[in-house]
């Protein structure tokens, strides 16, 4: 009763932070862990006060206050790049104020969902049994379902790269950027498995215009990136497809398809759709993709 009582307004606080730092990646008293006179001041101690009464006042619901933060101007705002010389730019260069939304990478189970849901391979059934993760590079299942423990084996390789959870620490989600992510898009079989499966799924949907390059280019930037490509991003996608297909043609692809490795999906033996898979690959490493704008 105590520590639910309107009188102490320190647990509406403390929720209030936590779920503004799920929504905006920094709260507004940080550390989010150390909510008192160890920690630091507030950063809007009248926003602070304003949610924690919106929260109880509502009877406690979360929902609220979620709906609250992301029907807000604030959550809205743009996350375009402005010039250093912007107003703004200059009096708030961190973006403490939040006058634009702050780009953050996604966290590590949302890329690995991403790559199976753009390919359409996910497998979005809810409920069931923990899962090895031995498995998280061949299962289509959601990473909500892998194990996680803090003993040796307990995250898999793949999200262990993009800062996977501390079970030892649910305070705050770490963000790094370090060159074995890119790594991990490029040479994983996962990536490499989605970037085959959509190239030959795209393909197909294409129809009558799936011999010409132009229209793959558009449908597979719109598929990856939620956006259509720009003409020099059209341009530079055309050479790479052409030099792509010129290697493949000197090789033998049906030999180099029966020598892939274990797991894999098989790549195609037409050079055209090889090519594919190999921009599909690169838009997955591209950084708008992994990235929460």
């Amino acid at each position: 009763r105590w520590i639910a009582n309107p009188e102490n307004p320190l647990t509406a606080r403390v929720a209030v932070n936590h779920i503004w730092a799920r929504h905006f990646h920094e709260p507004i008293v940080d550390p989010v862990y150390d909510f008192g006179r160890n920690g630091g001041q507030p950063r809007f101690p009248e926003l602070l006060d304003w949610l924690a009464v919106e929260f109880m006042e509502s009877g406690w619901s979360m929902k609220h206050v979620h709906r609250l933060i992301v029907t807000s101007a604030a959550y809205r705002r743009d996350a375009e790049t402005f010039p250093n010389n912007h107003a703004n730019a200059r009096i708030d260069p961190d973006n403490h104020f939040l006058w634009r939304t702050q780009p953050r990478r996604m966290e590590a189970e949302v890329i690995r969902d991403s790559l199976l849901q753009t390919a359409g391979q996910i497998d979005s059934a809810i409920g069931g049994k923990e899962l090895s993760n031995s498995l998280a590079e061949s299962s289509r299942r959601r990473s909500v379902y892998f194990e996680t423990f803090p003993e040796v084996g307990g995250e898999n390789a793949f999200v262990a790269l993009f800062d996977a959870p501390d079970p030892c620490d649910c305070y705050q989600r770490s963000e790094s950027m370090v060159p074995q992510q890119a790594l991990a898009l490029t040479n994983s079989r996962l990536s490499l498995n989605q970037s085959r499966l959509l190239a030959q799924s795209l393909t197909q949907r294409l129809g009558a215009a799936q011999s010409t390059d132009d229209p793959f280019i558009a449908v597979a930037f719109e598929r990856i990136l939620s956006r259509s490509p720009s003409d020099e991003e059209r341009r530079t996608c055309r050479a790479f497809l052409e030099s792509q297909r010129k290697i493949y043609l000197g090789e033998n692809l049906k030999q180099l398809a029966a020598k892939r490795p274990k797991n894999t999906a098989p790549a195609s033996s037409d050079p055209l759709i090889r090519s594919r898979e190999s921009l599909i690959q690169a838009l997955f490493s591209h950084n708008e993709f992994v990235t929460i704008r």
